[in-house]
């Protein structure tokens, strides 16, 4: 065995010790958690919420922070990285209080999108239309009218919830194209 090979060896093995002293289901930060993602598979909840306004069917954005290191000040659909050892409705839960700082009263899955040119790694994101009365954190936009910052992959993820809203109930699964 090389020389590199042991040494990769004993840095997995420092790694692992390491990480098995971090407190399962805790938040990573994002600095640790831009690194694993960039090894692992994540799983990503996206909450599209759709309404009729008049003549428009429109859905809920959020905008990101500037300082946010994915996507910074781009608009997107509420969503969070699922942790270990949560169940769905953690994840809503975490949802409704931090990305739209109101109550989802229901949510309805919609299939998955599997993004392979996330810049932080491979994402399997879970798609669902939620039913919530959204507080002041985004606003909404007709589907047909996104802003031009919208994230791009999002723009798919918000087809998707509208074909399920019509009435296309069968599960969709899309992959990205590689970039």
């Amino acid at each position: 065995m090389g020389r590199a090979a042991i040494e990769l060896d004993e840095l997995r093995n420092q790694l692992a010790e390491l990480l098995e002293q971090f407190p399962r289901g805790a938040a990573f930060g994002t600095p640790m958690f831009n690194a694993i993602s960039n090894i692992t598979v994540s799983t990503a909840f996206e909450a599209v919420a759709l309404r009729q306004n008049g003549d428009n069917l429109e859905v809920y954005l959020t905008q990101r922070a500037m300082t946010e290191s994915a996507y910074p000040g781009e608009w997107h659909c509420p969503g969070s990285f699922q942790r270990a050892d949560e169940k769905v409705a953690d994840v809503f839960t975490r949802l409704s209080k931090r990305e739209f700082g109101a109550q989802i009263t229901g949510y309805q899955y919609v299939g998955w999108y599997l993004n392979t040119a996330e810049e932080r790694g491979t994402t399997n994101s879970q798609v669902f239309v939620v039913k919530v009365d959204p507080g002041d954190k985004g606003q909404w936009f007709p589907v047909n009218g996104l802003p031009p910052n919208t994230v791009c992959h999002h723009r798919t993820i918000i087809k998707m919830a509208v074909r399920f809203s019509i009435g296309d109930r069968e599960p969709q699964l899309i992959e990205a194209p590689r970039a």
